[in-house]
């Protein structure tokens, strides 16, 4: 069927007056000691009260957050205090990360967050305004005032340790809106918001975030994304378009329109709609910022899901992406069925079938069955149940094997059926149980998905809560959680219970040295397993009020292996294949009587803001007590095998001229096998024959040879020899497509016209030879000053790369380099999907969170600006990143008639000074990856 999306008219609903940009942000992304620098190059106004701060530093304590510590001074009342200045009226907003205390060790006397002070107050006479998070003294977030006389609690939200971390105020005259929300997007004032301050009136304003503590106690706090702005709705406003109607997920949706809420600074949208996520049509273009909602005239089709997005375009012409969204509009039929038609690796362990009923459906006839024919005949073996229910729960399921199961629906007169559709799914792979006593393996190499194998054998397949992301770990990937909803949940069955033997060993790299890594049971005394990071360099392993504590050092920010073990009687704790010493226990230890359930891991199933926040790599869980030297060799074991391969496992490339990996510790050599036949590349050994075995290196790389316009699959495996042992590493994959390389900087020489700078005009220009070319006045310089010009050690490909120095300190604070093609390039002839820029930055470059990549391009009517959509801190984390642009996205632009590309580091209408560094720019091209 063919459908032809007709957008009938546009209607405004509401129109939103707003400014173009943030007064004042800071993500806390670079590098900053606010007590020993000050706030200089940080705009930031001042900091007060140092006498009690112990720490206030930007990503030192806390990477990519603000940590402020204080401790013994509540005289100022404030505490320590960062503030900016303001005098009109505002709203500002912050995220809290991190915070002294838990529910189990709480920390009474201990407060932050934001603050709101007259610049006239002295000590004397106080004029402020707080918004608390402070679980304990203010029973989770509460209004605090000064108005001359000692400060007052003036009301709360009696949240407690279900506090919320992010905090708004929002200042319009002489009332003061305070507000809390979870997810930065939602608020809700306290019950006493607005406060009424006309001492306020006029008055220029301090607008900040403070920490304070009692004398008895030392009080911390940690912050992220703080956005200030002279917009009143500003701070409820994410970059994206947001609150879509219909809502995410509807399955009864009615509507003929869609509508949604501004993004931030957005001034127009693009919506795109379509009926499969990686094919989206362009529906609306350029309509104006609030002109949110678009009517479709021939309605939606029933039981069709929809996807849809709006991208919101910003004074500067760059696009920040929308959130993918999704509704549906149901039929006679059943429709939307859980797990997704085709769907694998599903997890079958207490599987529940659901489905979106028909929209006349009372009762609901459910077959299913491993025979597809069966269930599509609708045979009475595979017929199971008729029911009211929109759900169904088989019997147990195997592994790795397919399903087909499909639902008819039946309406009141009980003749009238709704044929379904056969579905089917498929279960996780079975794995052989290779040790008897490992009754969990999460390896976490997966790199993608929602779900995890548990590679024991056990089939405790772990499903992801939240959004957790995927990263390289210690052996190949790992998991990274958020620390506020990321977790993963999975099948107690077969792990020990009672008071059974066990160990229980990690890898972790946590970013804050507290909260739950792992847990199942009951919360009742001696009925629990817990295993949790404690503030103070502790982790304890807690049978639920039988509690056994560990000296275990500082493990916030670096890899390190954790193992717990208990052997009926004690409890023994290991840190990098050392044991930790106990710093105290319960007494006396009475037996454990765990019970099975499920296990949460990087979670407490009991505490709901206990989260895990960082990354986890290799969680085992062994229904004995192993010995020391056992535990050491799986420490070692890591340090010896080669992981975080590049290209990455799995990944699809379009060019690669060598293989690189990491191993930890020492190591004599690596062993290199590399081919196309997946089964070679497992069994092979150094006496191969057939060409597989490569050779053995003394560095983690490799170089290969794949001729330009390579495609397939290639399979590689890296053995590291090290203390005479041969650690056999994993097979890696990667898939090459095609490409068409526009610039791969290989051809620049020494000799004019071909030096790189002739071909890529930066600020300065060239005068030799005569009579040479003017730059364009930004603050790029391209290649070196002496030859060789271009950079022949950090390249992506080839031996060159091109040398881009940005020197945005100094006025216009942002710089660009330019290429024009001699003839106009014409991308439109083939089936490339995206424009691809591979860039790398040094680690002694500063970024700076208003600072980012852009890519313009342009045609002979005009031009279209990308910026990069990735985190400021790739611009000096020393890897290579690979930025796709899905040439679908560049809509104004004619891809037949390509005349220039620019380069640009920072905004070119930026007000505020940029840092100096260099980025190392290689391989330009269009490549067949989606």
């Amino acid at each position: 069927m063919t459908r032809t999306w007709v957008v009938l008219f546009i209607i405004s609903i509401g129109s939103v007056q707003c400014g173009l940009a943030l007064d004042f942000s800071d993500s806390f992304d670079s590098p900053h000691d606010f007590i020993a620098l000050d706030i200089s190059g940080t705009g930031w106004f001042g900091l007060e009260n140092r006498q009690s701060a112990r720490r206030v530093n930007a990503s030192q304590d806390h990477a990519g957050q603000l940590f402020m510590a204080a401790e013994g001074d509540l005289s100022p009342s404030y505490g320590t205090f960062l503030y900016h200045q303001f005098n009109s009226d505002f709203v500002v907003s912050v995220k809290v990360t991190d915070f002294a205390g838990t529910v189990d060790i709480p920390v009474t006397g201990a407060r932050g967050g934001l603050l709101i002070r007259s610049a006239v107050s002295t000590p004397q006479k106080e004029q402020w305004v707080t918004l608390d998070y402070a679980p304990l003294s203010s029973r989770g977030n509460g209004i605090r005032q000064a108005k001359g006389a000692s400060p007052e609690l003036t009301c709360t939200n009696d949240k407690l340790w279900n506090v919320q971390p992010f905090l708004q105020i929002e200042r319009i005259g002489r009332l003061i809106f305070l507000r809390t929300g979870s997810d930065g997007v939602h608020w809700e004032d306290l019950p006493c918001s607005p406060v009424v301050r006309t001492d306020f009136v006029g008055q220029t304003l301090q607008v900040g975030l403070y920490v304070a503590s009692t004398p008895d106690a030392r009080g911390y706090i940690a912050f992220d994304d703080f956005y200030l702005s002279n917009r009143p709705d500003s701070g409820a406003r994410p970059m994206q378009a947001y609150d879509p109607t219909p809502a995410h997920g509807s399955r009864d949706s009615l509507y003929s329109f869609l509508s949604w809420e501004p993004g931030l600074i957005a001034v127009a949208h693009n919506v795109w709609l379509g009926t499969s996520e990686s094919s989206l049509s362009l529906i609306a273009q350029s309509l104006p910022r609030n002109e949110c909602t678009l009517f479709y005239k021939p309605g939606f089709e029933p039981g069709v899901i929809y996807f849809w997005r709006v991208d919101e375009i910003t004074s500067i012409q760059t696009t920040v992406q929308g959130d993918l969204w999704s509704f549906s509009v149901p039929g006679d039929q059943a429709f939307v069925p859980y797990p997704q038609d085709g769907q694998v690796e599903v997890i079958e362990n207490n599987l529940t079938l659901t489905w979106a009923p028909g929209k006349d459906a009372i009762w609901h006839d459910i077959y299913f069955s491993q025979n597809m024919v069966s269930v599509q005949n609708g045979n009475t073996q595979a017929h199971q149940v008729r029911s009211t229910r929109a759900e169904f729960t088989p019997a147990v399921l195997q592994g790795q094997t397919t399903y087909y199961w499909r639902v008819d629906e039946i309406e009141l007169d009980s003749q009238t059926r709704h044929v379904g559709p056969v579905w089917s799914f498929t279960t996780m792979p079975s794995a052989t149980i290779l040790d008897n006593n490992l009754r969990a393996l999460w390896t976490w190499n997966e790199g993608q998905g929602t779900t995890a194998a548990d590679t024991s054998g056990f089939r405790h397949h772990a499903q992801f809560m939240g959004e957790p992301s995927w990263v390289n770990g210690v052996l190949g990937t790992a998991i990274e959680l958020d620390g506020i909803d990321d977790y993963a949940i999975a099948s107690g069955d077969n792990l020990p219970t009672g008071d059974s033997d066990f160990t229980i060993s990690a890898w972790i790299y946590p970013y804050v040295h507290s909260h739950t890594l792992l847990a199942w049971g009951s919360p009742q005394t001696n009925r629990a397993n817990e295993i949790r990071l404690m503030q103070g360099h502790l982790c304890r392993h807690d049978f639920w009020g039988n509690q056994v504590t560990f000296e275990t050092g500082s493990l916030a920010n670096e890899w390190h292996h954790i193992a717990i073990g208990f052997n009926g009687l004690a409890r023994n704790a290991y840190v990098d294949g050392a044991e930790a010493l106990p710093v105290s226990s319960s007494d006396p230890l009475e037996s454990p009587r765990v019970s099975a359930s499920e296990i949460h891991i990087g979670a407490s199933p009991w505490v709901a803001h206990d989260k895990y926040h960082g990354m986890m790599d290799e969680v085992r869980i062994y229904n004995k007590f192993i010995k020391a030297q056992t535990v050491r060799d799986l420490y070692f074991r890591a340090q010896w095998q080669a992981s975080q391969p590049f290209p990455e496992d799995s990944s699809t490339v379009d060019v690669v001229n060598h293989l690189t990996w990491q191993a930890l510790g020492t190591h004599q050599g690596f062993d290199v096998y590399f081919g196309r036949d997946l089964e070679l590349v497992q069994t092979a050994s150094t006496s191969d024959l057939t060409g597989t075995y490569l050779r053995r290196f003394n560095d983690p790389q490799a170089d290969i040879a794949l001729p330009a316009g390579t495609e397939g699959t290639y399979f590689w495996r890296v053995d590291t020899i090290s203390e005479n042992i041969v650690a056999k590493g994993h097979v890696w994959s990667f898939t090459m497509v095609k490409s068409y390389l526009i610039d791969g900087f290989e051809t620049y020489t020494e000799n004019s016209p071909y030096r790189i700078y002739q071909n890529w005009i930066d600020g300065i220009g060239f005068t030799d030879p005569a009579p040479g070319l003017p730059g364009n006045n930004s603050r790029a310089i391209v290649g070196y000053d002496t030859a060789p010009h271009t950079e022949n050690y950090e390249v992506y490909s080839g031996n060159q790369a091109m040398p881009f120095r940005f020197l945005n300190a100094d006025l216009p604070y942002y710089a660009e380099a330019t290429r024009t093609f001699d003839l106009p390039e014409d991308w439109s002839l083939s089936d490339y999907k995206t424009l691809c820029l591979s860039f790398y930055g040094p680690k002694d470059n500063a970024s700076l969170s208003w600072e980012s990549l852009y890519l313009t391009l342009s045609d002979s009517q005009g031009h279209v600006t990308v910026q990069y959509p990735g985190p400021v801190s790739q611009y000096s984390d020393a890897q290579w990143h690979n930025w796709h642009i899905p040439l679908n996205s560049l809509v104004s632009l004619d891809l037949s008639d390509v005349t220039a590309v620019s380069i640009r580091m920072g905004d070119n209408t930026a007000v505020l000074p940029g840092s100096n560094g260099v980025l190392y720019i290689d391989e330009l091209r269009l490549t067949a990856i989606p």
